[in-house]
């Protein structure tokens, strides 16, 4: 299916569940006892329909990421770790995005699964991002912190290229599930919960209509407004592939948000500093690993400083966006061996890094992505990193205006840390 009938689809479903007002109380890991709009519940349903005809399931959104031949290899490797472990095995490849039904946290996603599946066995989900995650439900082995899937297996090696190591890693995962030891059938431990449902997420209320047309008239808004998103994302990013190149490479990479909300930005903030933990190697002399460490040690103290509950204050999110640049600059310069990484976009440091130059108004000439060189002046300005005030990241006072996160060729990890008083 097409990116705009999938929007069209979508914006009916908001439509249906509008119209008819229900709520489910989603318990367990899935939640927090919060009431869930009936339209959050739609996504878990129709996969947990489909895994009980055919134990794989890959969603459209994400049907990129593996080819005919690799999802043969990947049902027979199914196939073999259910044999072995004897339970079933269920593989579910699907975009998991912050905003979803679990807030973009696998193990709560796996779990909700399994409320509505209602059968033990191994459940494992591939997002479009290539992170892999497995839960076991009552299946007979006895699994590490009962996680089944090793640290270094969960995520890509390179965050911009997530497909490069994505079968390896899959087929190795299935083989870490299928060399457990035997042990007893048990639930999980809840390790991980989805934040509540809150006024951000909830649909907005009727005030002078019923719920019935309220929920028509918000479901055709959806509609025409997931359409436009569709419709401009195809423009500026469709058919190039990743940063100066074409074909599988970039295929279902989403465009950073230029308004991130600061959930969003906490979510990714973790994921990156998780992976740059991971990656970082024992040994002093190895490439890219001074500035690596430099890089990490400035976007931890960073993200303690803001905490697990960010507020919404301009400082706060450009903070979270700092941490997320560190971290991957830290994870590029590992994957290359390289000194010093490339400078972020100055448009959105959210983006790829910067390839080309490009004169952005009175900020001057100034690095950015291949996306952001080639966009129309106009079409530009809805590209730029604003803060939950609508103010150009650019125009905040504090470090991040005066270090241009790194995009005016100065050391982004030692300016950070100068500017926290570390030496």
């Amino acid at each position: 299916m097409s990116g705009a009938p999938a929007a069209f689809a979508t914006g009916a479903a908001f439509a249906a569940a509008a119209a008819s007002a229900t709520a489910v109380e989603v318990g367990g890991a899935s939640g927090r006892g919060e009431p869930v709009p009936g339209y959050a519940e739609a996504r878990w349903k129709r996969i947990a329909g489909e895994l009980a005809k055919d134990p794989l399931f890959v969603d459209m959104d994400a049907a990129h990421l593996f080819d005919r031949q690799e999802l043969e290899r990947i049902r027979a490797a199914m196939n073999r770790a259910s044999r072995r472990i004897g339970a079933p095995v269920y593989l579910v490849v699907a975009p998991n995005p912050t905003a979803s039904e679990s807030s973009g946290q696998g193990v709560p996603f796996l779990h909700g699964l399994w409320e509505r599946l209602r059968r033990d066995g191994m459940y494992v989900l591939v997002d479009a991002d290539g992170d892999i995650e497995a839960v076991p439900f009552r299946v007979p082995r006895r699994y590490s912190s009962l996680d089944p899937v090793p640290y270094e297996l969960q995520r890509p090696a390179d965050y911009r290229n997530p497909e490069a190591d994505l079968m390896t890693r899959l087929l190795r995962a299935f083989d870490a599930i299928a060399a457990a030891p035997s042990g007893p059938r048990v639930m999980p431990r809840v390790v991980e919960t989805a934040q509540p449902w809150n006024e951000d997420r909830r649909p907005l209320k009727a005030q002078f209509w019923g719920p019935f047309v309220a929920g028509l008239v918000l479901g055709a808004l959806a509609a025409l407004v997931l359409y436009g998103l569709w419709a401009l994302g195809a423009r500026l990013f469709g058919g190039r592939g990743r940063e100066g190149g074409a074909g599988r490479e970039g295929r279902g990479r989403r465009p950073a948000p230029a308004r991130p909300t600061p959930r969003w930005l906490r979510a990714q903030a973790t994921k990156e500093l998780e992976r740059l933990e991971r990656l970082l190697p024992p040994d002093d002399d190895a490439p890219g690993r001074r500035y690596a460490l430099r890089a990490y040690d400035a976007a931890r103290i960073l993200s303690d400083d803001v905490g697990p509950d960010p507020d919404g204050e301009a400082e706060t999110v450009l903070d979270l966006v700092g941490v997320i640049v560190l971290a991957r600059q830290g994870q590029t310069v590992l994957a290359e061996g390289a000194a010093r990484p490339e400078p972020p976009c100055f448009v959105n440091p959210l983006h790829p890094p910067a390839t080309r130059k490009r004169k952005i108004g009175k900020q001057g000439t100034r690095p950015v992505c291949a996306t952001c060189a080639e966009v129309p002046g106009p079409g530009l300005v809805t590209l730029l990193l604003r803060t939950p005030d609508h103010r150009h990241h650019f125009v905040v006072p504090g470090r991040w205006q005066r270090n241009g996160f790194g995009t005016g060729g100065r050391d982004l990890a030692g300016d950070v840390l100068e500017s926290l008083g570390v030496d």
